[in-house]
């Protein structure tokens, strides 16, 4: 509760930031109707986490996650220089897929093979992207050059959608390098695709400079992720600039050491 009362109280709401919460809101429901049977008891119990009190509050709940999003952006870029060294420990980077189905990838029937030989041709006659867009099965990515996004040594097949092979190639490669082609069973179904997996950059100053928000959320995260504590540290840091008076020091004591204790000061 402290810490959406500093929140709120440092970032201001903006039509932009609304229509931000309103986007995530839905999603939100979306996604625990297709989760959970009785999912407003699901999501109230979620809430309550987070200091709210019922599922009447998740519309509050939003915009101050999308509020919270803005005031750590704006310090991480005040103080990139200071917390980056951590996220560069990690291998950041990002990346482009090619990928293309098979029954069996040990025999590619005829029309596989060629594909697949089409697919290789391209690659060394052009560019990934073009390969990408003209051969690619993945549809999303295709239609975007080819473009995956952020990736680091963190990522894992329950925070992405790449199998972990994919990553661990992606990871071994140096800016601009593709790797060979990997083979992907899904777990779930049993379907085989082959990927190829480009690297397309590896500077994690161009990162945080890139256009694309999903890349730059990605790399927000990984920053707070990374750097222990560093939530809390931008939640006190801009409460100083808030006029905080505490009726109970108690409850101050209670704050004051928690914000410690994530920080890593108490251990």
């Amino acid at each position: 509760m402290y810490r959406n009362a500093v929140i709120n109280q440092t970032i201001e709401t903006t039509d932009s930031l609304k229509e931000d919460a309103s986007t995530l809101e839905s999603t939100i429901r979306t996604n625990a109707q297709s989760n959970s049977t009785d999912y407003e008891a699901s999501l109230a119990a979620e809430l309550a986490s987070y200091g709210y009190k019922s599922i009447d509050d998740l519309d509050d709940y939003c915009l101050t996650s999308v509020k919270e999003k803005e005031m750590n952006k704006a310090y991480v870029d005040k103080h990139f220089d200071e917390y980056k060294e951590a996220v560069e420990s990690v291998s950041p980077r990002t990346v482009s897929i090619i990928s293309m189905s098979v029954t069996d990838a040990d025999e590619l029937t005829d029309d596989e093979q060629k594909k697949k030989d089409n697919i290789d041709q391209a690659l060394e006659d052009g560019s990934f992207a073009d390969a990408a867009t003209a051969f690619s099965e993945d549809e999303t990515t295709a239609a975007n050059d080819g473009f995956y996004g952020y990736i680091d040594s963190n990522s894992s097949s329950s925070s992405t959608t790449l199998d972990s092979s994919v990553i661990s190639a992606a990871l071994e490669l140096e800016k601009g390098q593709t790797s060979d082609w990997i083979t992907v069973t899904d777990s779930t179904t049993g379907a085989i695709s082959l990927y190829k997996v480009h690297v397309d950059e590896t500077d994690i100053e161009k990162i945080h400079e890139s256009k694309n928000e999903d890349v730059t959320d990605q790399l927000l995260y990984a920053f707070l992720q990374n750097n222990q504590g560093l939530s809390v540290t931008i939640v006190e840091e801009n409460a100083k600039n808030l006029d905080i008076k505490f009726n109970d020091e108690d409850v101050q004591k209670k704050i004051e050491d928690y914000i410690s204790t994530q920080k890593g000061e108490n251990e």
